[in-house]
This record gives C-alpha cells, sequence and structure tokens, in this order.
C-alpha cells in the first residue's frame, strides 16, 4: 500500500507533518505507552516533537501480516513492525489500525 511506503519514510526523515498527514482528521493513535493521542495536527505535532527528541535518527521498519475488508472504503489492517537507531531496532509492536481507503490511499483512523 503507498500510504505504509509514505508512513515508514516519512518517520525515517523525521517529517512529523508527513507522518500525520497520513491520518484523518478525527484518528486516535494509541503509542507503545498507552499514550493516547487524538486528530491528524495533534498527531502529526506530536510526532514532530518526538522525532526532534527521543525519536531523533530512528527507523521505522515493518509489514502488513493481515487485510480484511469491512465494506468498500473501510478495511482493518494488523501490522508488526520495529522501530530504533538503524543499527539496533527495538521496540518491537504488533498494530492494529482501521483503514479509510480514499482515492487510491489508505488514511489511518485507529492506530493501535
Amino acid at each position: 500500500m503507498r500510504s505504509d511506503a509514505e508512513l515508514l519514510a516519512a518517520w525515517g526523515r523525521g517529517d512529523g507533518q508527513a507522518y500525520g498527514a497520513l491520518f484523518t482528521d478525527d484518528a486516535e493513535y494509541i503509542a507503545f505507552d498507552g499514550a493516547i493521542t487524538k486528530g491528524r495536527r495533534t498527531i502529526a505535532d506530536w510526532h514532530q516533537q518526538l522525532f526532534d527528541t527521543w525519536l531523533k535518527g530512528t527507523r521505522l521498519v515493518g509489514q502488513i501480516d493481515s487485510l480484511r475488508f469491512l465494506g468498500a472504503d473501510t478495511a482493518v489492517i494488523v501490522a508488526s513492525g520495529a522501530s530504533g537507531q538503524p543499527w539496533w531496532m527495538y521496540c518491537a509492536a504488533l498494530a492494529f489500525a482501521v483503514a479509510l481507503i480514499e482515492w487510491w490511499t489508505w488514511q489511518r483512523r485507529i492506530t493501535v
């Protein structure tokens, strides 16, 4: 999926705005530590702060493990991955997302 490559690339560039743009306006993002961020703009700003500090220079790697369509424009995505410095990946995670399909792209509404 196009936006998954964009998601990984935005993280790698430390570009919070590009990362956040891949989420819907009413998205809910649940981080590995349980912190909840709501809304595309907040997700973008929050990630930019992280990319500028704690996540500076990190990379995100991942893959889609399963994809199930709930309708013509909605799918549930299960993905796994890890983040960390290029020489050492850590924080492995399993993510669940409900994606809305809009004009040949995916936007995540809920990421857990």
